[in-house]
């Protein structure tokens, strides 16, 4: 996943940006773009990957906590897993990767990650 200053020197041609609701880049060359009620993986050029209900990066908790002022309590900064996207097609979760290639076919409930790389699937 790309910080903050990476995403900002990308340069992402604008007619992807006329052509999205919202975009956000992962890596170098690949983004996350919303149109309509879908989402999709598409390269830096605008080349479409795969559409899904939904895509999101994975997190998983670290051991430090900050304060939420909005919640009102500690919360463990989250990360996101690297290289891997969960997506979600007809309510189900699947995973895949970058390229789009699908790593666990999306019929699950729920899929967490933790800290210790474990991945924990949910029927």
């Amino acid at each position: 996943m790309l910080t903050r200053e990476e995403r900002e020197k990308l340069k992402i041609d604008a007619v992807i940006e006329l052509c999205y609701d919202y975009i956000f880049a992962i890596s170098e060359d690949r983004i996350l773009a919303t149109h309509g009620s879908n989402i999709s993986l598409i390269t830096i050029d605008g080349e479409m990957i795969c559409t899904y209900d939904s895509i999101y990066a994975p997190t998983y908790p670290t051991d430090t906590i900050y304060y939420d002022e909005e919640e009102g309590c500690d919360r463990y900064v989250e990360e996101f897993i690297d290289d891997l996207l969960v997506f979600v097609e007809n309510g189900k979760r699947g995973i895949m990767d970058y390229d789009g290639d699908i790593i666990v076919e999306a019929k699950y409930s729920d899929i967490t990650f933790s800290s210790e790389g474990t991945v924990e699937i949910l029927p």
